[in-house]
């Protein structure tokens, strides 16, 4: 496989520096092609996600581009994060400056968490991928295997474990953001043209379905929905003491103690202790299926059965609704947030 190609990604750490590379991108013709953009940050849940670096390609040679740390731990040099903020707005906000990202939806919601807004997407090369070939892998370590055959230095091999990217020197960063902007530059361009090549209908997809989709799917995601947490609480502790109550009656009814969590205890006891008819379940390798088709058919067949299935869907609700809704509600919003795709 070929090795990574070398980058030479400009470093911004002065305002100066900053004012330039700000001019330098609104000054850029509407023909031109998208500017590559990308952020770097602490997680990948964008509801908790800090600014660590943010990553620009404007072209194909190895120093069109540049990089802004921001958030790195421990670094000197770097600019304060509202400068930054402050400087690239107005052109993160312009719908007439042209825009490339992969997976846009996840830095719009980054940058809209830090008071920005992102307009003027032309491209999201993810899914321009994903309509060229949805069942294809769209991450950009495949794109750049796929298109131009070498495989650049992934999120892993860079953020040891336990750490995030804020723990990533400088350098290595602004190499590693400078390698996801420059393919992001590259494929925007060649995607599209892929795209073209199969018609008219999938760039008409991307421009007037896709990517106008995308942001409405960003502010869904960020309004998120509210969840009455004190009342789950209150019915998880409600139906916890139901579930106690048919376990009892369940094992009233059955004559002896089983666990009725365990499909093998359950199968014994249906089909061995009480004899209830083999021929409405089938044999597994632990022993008579006990599931729900199985259970419904013998519903009449014993007391216990309606106890069972009751106990299960119970259960069920409770651990995947009840109790971990409120596990999932984001500290700082107090609401939960989606991923809609």
């Amino acid at each position: 496989t070929p090795t990574t190609p070398p980058l030479k990604p400009q470093l911004i750490t002065s305002s100066a520096q900053l004012q330039a590379l700000v001019s330098q991108l609104q000054q850029r013709s509407a023909d031109a092609p998208a500017v590559a953009i990308d952020t770097e940050t602490t997680d990948l849940n964008p509801f908790r996600a800090q600014l660590v670096g943010l990553g620009f390609c404007w072209g194909e040679a190895d120093n069109d581009l540049a990089y802004i740390p921001i958030g790195h731990s421990g670094a000197a040099g770097q600019l304060p994060l509202a400068e930054v903020l402050e400087a690239l707005a107005p052109w993160l906000a312009s719908p007439t400056q042209r825009k490339c990202l992969q997976n846009a939806k996840y830095d719009r919601l980054v940058l809209l968490r830090h008071g920005l807004e992102l307009n003027g997407v032309a491209v999201d090369t993810l899914l321009a991928d994903y309509l060229r070939d949805a069942s294809a892998r769209h991450n950009l370590e495949e794109l750049a295997q796929r298109h131009y055959g070498f495989r650049p230095t992934s999120f892993s091999d860079l953020v040891g474990k336990g750490q995030t990217f804020a723990d990533v020197p400088i350098e290595a960063a602004a190499q590693y953001c400078g390698m996801d902007v420059h393919l992001t530059y590259r494929l925007a361009i060649d995607l599209v043209q892929q795209l073209e090549q199969l018609g008219e209908a999938l760039p008409q997809l991307l421009s007037e379905l896709e990517l106008p989709l995308e942001p409405v799917l960003a502010q869904m995601e960020a309004t998120g929905i509210r969840i009455d947490v004190p009342y789950l609480q209150e019915l998880g502790q409600s139906m916890g003491d139901k579930l106690q109550q048919l376990e009892q009656q369940a094992i009233a009814a059955a004559g002896e103690e089983f666990n009725l969590a365990s499909p093998k205890q359950l199968g014994e006891l249906l089909f061995n202790t009480l004899g209830l008819d083999r021929k409405k379940s089938r044999k597994t390798k632990t022993g008579w299926s006990t599931d729900a088709a199985v259970l419904e058919k013998l519903e009449d067949a014993h007391p216990v059965v309606p106890l069972v299935l009751e106990h299960r869907t119970l259960s069920k609700l409770k651990s995947t609704y009840v109790d971990a809704l409120p596990q999932l509600v984001e500290s700082e919003t107090g609401r939960v947030h989606t991923d809609f795709n």
